[in-house]
């Protein structure tokens, strides 16, 4: 019951759509917003004196994403003073680094570049710019729990462009001892100074003022440079930046285009004690501060109405099923006894309602399946995206809400209607194929156990979960390119397709495939390993081990009052009533009295009036569904309860209210209905007395009579109908 419940809640809980992206996405163009950010921080200030005493996160120099063009620089230099932990050729022992080591790295960094200048022989113009150096680095990124399924068929690689950009202390300043703009001063400029994120006054979060007050980014850089230039007069200072920007990632994963991409800059103010000569200089103090954004391209608003419509549809139509089921079991409660009165009869209905096999109601209706699945086949991938940034947080410190397991959880467990859909699929063909082999309801109908596919769904919410302890930025390869602005900037954002892997990020329904891959693939080995363990137990023991039963026993009107596919889920022997009373004494004699009283009835009816009006088949439906026993379907159960379906001429009350519970079930389903009124002269029914049983009337389809289980020479035909002019209340006795 929860179960229905949560889907007729489904759009009031989970939404339509996306209209209209969260405030907390601002956006900076049209269909581009930002997924976090922009942030803004301070990592270290290390005076040299003091730096031994203070420490810094292994996470901010190994693990985060700001980190990667630090690390390519170091590689690309070929820098000693980097622990190899941090460059991911060992483990690291603790989770902090000591302030020293940390030093030494920035200053090393800084102190490469202007090694590599000198070396350069430079014209005179080229001497009042900054040095500049800029790489293309291919990473891995492995953060959240889908990376690690199957990492090495759905590879996770991301392409960077890094820039970094060193200005010495002779060029930085004016004559005046003002640092000159860095974005309007210089011909070689950094490639943020054209995007629009660097403005924080424009891209911060309406009401956020302490972001709005760094403004500009390199404005708020160069004001940090004049408060370190006040507390060091008479020394020098410089500035490094090192600004990083991913390539767009195309997300895969859904029918709506989407995109992501990360930019950050790093900015390393170094402060130098010189002799005066200026050749011979020492660092006292480093600060490093860092600024990141990202963002995300989508057009999902552009595709709100279809998914909108597509999720109205199916909503409503499980609406209409709850409805209709209840409807149905009101109509067939005490329909023998008119003059029951209302809450009695209201009573009946529910308990019947409330013994009904939801999954099967919920998952046999192919049609809301199909809407909700492609509407979750549009929208994955911005979806799961935005899910994502929940977990996305400065500086890896994350702390999980109620709230915010809710909406994962509410929004990653629409991945049921995909596996859903795809069972459809394989029943129908299966079914299709079963028809060529001359398939009848004797055999049974295959199906999947109950809460299988919530199960299997409900393992995807872990999909986005991430931890310190498996993350993964290394660097998988580094070269030097071309170090100007306009071409760091060009191929930075440039989409290239054959670099196959480093521009696309499988996200959306791929990750609900990458998870029901592994865990269809893991069931299916527990399968063949129990068989292999119960051919040993044969071979030694001679036990026969316990078939795994998969078909659930079904009427003669399966196939021709409903589809097969409504019957997708497995019913347990919870749902028959096959319990020891079953050939009861009680029973017997009063199901004799009342066909002899129907058959008599029936006989002068068809003397005066045709068959125009029939009388209804008396059943035990509501009184014995109300005690069912707990017992799990297992392969002897299913040959009992097929074999008393199948032996209609010696069914007790008991098993005619199993069949009358299954059709109402199947039929309360409003597709099926509506198409059995419209096509209802081709499914031609027939009320049959049994030769064997004279007591005993049946309605059974034409089509399954003759056949090598039902003989004909064994029934006498009363009459036929068409089975849109029966009533429901007689109707689901069928088969």
């Amino acid at each position: 019951m929860i179960s229905l419940i949560l889907v007729v809640s489904d759009v009031p809980r989970s939404g339509l759509g996306i209209k209209i992206f969260p405030t907390i996405y601002p956006s900076l163009e049209p269909d581009v917003f930002q997924s976090f950010g922009p942030w803004f921080y301070s990592v270290q200030k290390l005076p040299k004196e003091t730096a031994w005493n203070a420490t810094g996160r292994v996470w901010s120099y190994k693990f985060d994403t700001t980190s990667i063009g630090l690390r390519a620089f170091a590689d690309f230099y070929q820098l000693s003073t980097f622990p190899d932990c941090v460059m991911y050729r060992s483990n690291c022992v603790g989770k902090t680094l000591n302030g020293e080591v940390i030093f030494h790295m920035l200053n090393s960094i800084v102190s490469a570049v202007e090694a590599k200048r000198e070396k350069e022989e430079l014209t005179p113009r080229q001497r009042n710019e900054p040095t500049a150096t800029a790489l293309r680095t291919e990473n891995a990124y492995l953060d959240r729990l889908h990376h690690y399924v199957l990492p090495q068929v759905f590879v996770s690689r991301i392409w960077r462009t890094s820039q970094l950009l060193h200005y010495s202390s002779d060029i930085l300043f004016t004559a005046n001892n003002e640092p000159r703009s860095i974005c309007f001063s210089f011909d070689i400029r950094p490639s943020f100074c054209h995007d629009l994120w660097i403005n924080y006054n424009h891209s911060c979060l309406v009401g956020n003022k302490t972001c709005k007050v760094i403004g500009l980014l390199w404005e708020h850089t160069l004001n940090r440079v004049r408060a370190i230039q006040r507390m060091y007069p008479a020394m020098q200072v410089d500035l490094t930046l090192l600004e990083s920007q991913e390539d767009m990632q195309i997300c895969q994963g859904g029918f709506s285009p989407t995109g992501v991409r990360k930019a950050d800059v790093m900015t390393i103010i170094r402060v130098r004690q010189c002799d005066n000569t200026s050749t011979v200089c020492t660092t006292v103090y480093i600060d490093e501060y860092r600024y990141e954004v990202g963002f995300v391209y989508s057009e999902a608003k552009q595709w709100f109405r279809i998914v909108a419509w597509l999720r109205c549809i199916a909503q409503g139509y499980y609406y209409l099923r709850t409805v209709m089921l209840i409807s149905f079991c009101y109509v067939v409660s005490s329909s023998h006894e008119r003059r029951t009165c209302f809450p009695v009869r209201v009573k009946k209905a529910i308990i019947l309602f409330v013994k009904t096999p939801i999954q099967s109601v919920i998952f046999g209706s192919p049609f809301p399946i199909f809407c909700y699945a492609l509407a979750h086949s549009i929208d994955a991938a911005i979806s799961y995206e935005l899910l994502s940034k929940i977990f996305t947080t400065q500086g890896g410190v994350f702390k999980m809400k109620v709230r915010d397991m809710l909406t994962i959880g509410f929004n990653q467990m629409r991945s049921v209607w995909l596996l859903a859909a795809v069972l459809h699929v394989i029943i129908e063909a299966t079914a299709v194929s079963r028809r060529k082999q001359s398939w009848t309801p004797v055999d049974g109908i295959h199906g999947v156990p109950e809460f299988l596919l919530s199960g299997l769904a409900s393992v995807t919410i872990l999909a986005q979960y991430r931890s310190t302890s498996f993350r993964s930025t290394k660097i998988l390869s580094v070269f030097e390119i071309a170090g100007t602005s306009t071409l760091a900037d060009v191929k930075s954002r440039q989409n290239k397709t054959h670099r196959g892997s480093g521009n696309v990020q499988l996200g959306g329904i791929w990750i609900d495939g990458k998870f029901f891959l592994c865990l269809l693939v893991f069931l299916w080995s527990i399968v063949a390993l129990r068989k292999v363990v119960g051919r040993i137990m044969l071979w030694y023991s001679g036990k026969v081990p316990a078939e795994i039963q998969t078909r659930t026993p079904v009427p003669y009107s399966a196939g021709v009052l409903w589809p097969i596919g409504s019957m997708c889920v497995l019913w347990t022997s919870d749902y028959f009533c096959v319990g020891p009373s079953i050939h009861s004494q009680d029973t017997i004699a009063r199901r004799t009295t009342s066909l002899i009283r129907k058959i008599s009835k029936l006989k002068a009816h068809t003397s005066r009036h045709g068959f125009s009006s029939l009388q209804k088949v008396n059943t035990r439906l509501t009184e014995v569904m109300e005690v069912l026993p707990a017992v799990l379907m297992s392969p002897r159960d299913f040959r009992i309860i097929q074999s008393q379906m199948q032996s209609v001429h010696t069914r007790s009350g008991d098993v005619e209210a199993t069949i009358a519970f299954i059709n109402l079930v199947m039929m309360s389903d409003p597709m099926v209905y509506c198409y059995l009124l419209m096509s209802g002269g081709e499914k031609t029914l027939g009320y049959y007395q049994s030769r064997v049983n004279p007591d005993k009337v049946l309605l059974l389809p034409r089509s399954v009579v003759g056949s090598v289980h039902i003989l004909k020479k064994d029934l006498r035909l009363l009459c036929t109908m068409r089975a849109s002019a029966i009533p429901v209340s007689d109707l689901i006795h069928c088969g």
